[in-house]
């Protein structure tokens, strides 16, 4: 089976839609910059924030200011309103076919690392009160991916993947998997995640923030900046992809996993568990390093 790409959506500090992301790319355009919307104690550290209030992806979203939601959910709302949009399919008529029991089995595949964290501190501000439990309702990781199936309401399986810096590439590849064991028609599959105080107060404990902007591969190199967002794709057959008289934007040729047990926060230094599941990508894809 092939697996077609046929939407995408994005919302990250370089632009809130895929055409915004890709002007600034090839314009290199930089996200990273002071905070603006997360309340820290480390303020002096630059960091890719969405330039957006929660307020103003609610008003985006059309959610009541007043709904309680985390900035993850909010965020992966929009990117996959996007990929949807994207990939010609319309809510109203996905609810539609559902009502006369013709739906589609369209699958949400998310990955988050901490979920609605960011909602979690708030019981801390407000530690005094009696009704602060409230904020805790949003912790659990999958808290978020029930929140963007609530609103949408039509798909039929809802997963949440979370595995740190890999939830959103573990989220496309188990999206894939799904396809092929036909356990689905058309896959929603991405990752969503926002700045917090815990993802801050964590990294700077390992001592691996940089003050400036990072600076890969560069002999002055002190770190890395922390960002948010959320991105997402539409995977389906192409069978299903021509039956919708859709045309892919690309093809999911290969992917592959592996478990590194080296260290809970560091590579090993041979990169046996990068390379593997490097190897594994290719050899899907029936392709050599040297083609890449």
């Amino acid at each position: 089976m092939n697996i077609a790409v046929t939407g995408e959506g994005i919302i990250s500090a370089i632009g809130f839609n895929k055409q915004e992301v890709l002007q600034s790319l090839t314009t290199k355009q930089s996200g990273i910059g002071m905070m603006k919307h997360l309340q820290s104690v480390h303020r002096e550290l630059p960091v890719g924030e969405v330039d957006l209030s929660n307020e103003q992806m609610k008003e985006m979203a059309g959610i009541p200011v007043s709904q309680m939601m985390s900035r993850t959910a909010l965020m992966g709302i929009i990117a996959v309103r996007q990929a949807l949009t994207d990939a010609g399919i319309s809510v109203d008529d996905i609810l539609a076919r559902k009502k006369k029991g013709e739906s589609l089995r369209i699958a949400l595949v998310s990955g988050t690392t901490v979920g609605g964290m960011d909602i979690t501190e708030l019981c801390f501000d407000h530690i005094e009160e009696d009704d602060n439990v409230s904020f805790l309702q949003h912790h659990d990781c999958g808290s978020c991916t029930n929140t963007m199936a609530d609103y949408f309401g039509f798909f039929t399986e809802v997963t949440t993947l979370s595995t740190a810096c890999s939830s959103a590439a573990n989220a496309i590849m188990f999206g894939a998997r799904l396809l092929k064991d036909h356990q689905a028609d058309i896959v929603i599959a991405g990752g969503t995640e926002s700045l917090s105080r815990f993802h801050l107060n964590g990294f700077n404990s390992l001592m691996i923030l940089d003050h400036e902007r990072c600076r890969p591969f560069d002999a002055t190199r002190a770190g890395l900046n922390l960002g948010e967002g959320a991105a997402f794709v539409v995977l389906e057959s192409d069978e299903t992809a021509n039956e919708r008289g859709v045309k892919p934007h690309a093809y999911l040729t290969g992917y592959g996993n592996a478990c590194d047990a080296f260290h809970q926060t560091a590579s090993s230094e041979d990169g046996e568990g990068a390379y593997l599941a490097m190897k594994e990508a290719l050899d899907m894809a029936h392709l050599s390093p040297k083609e890449i």
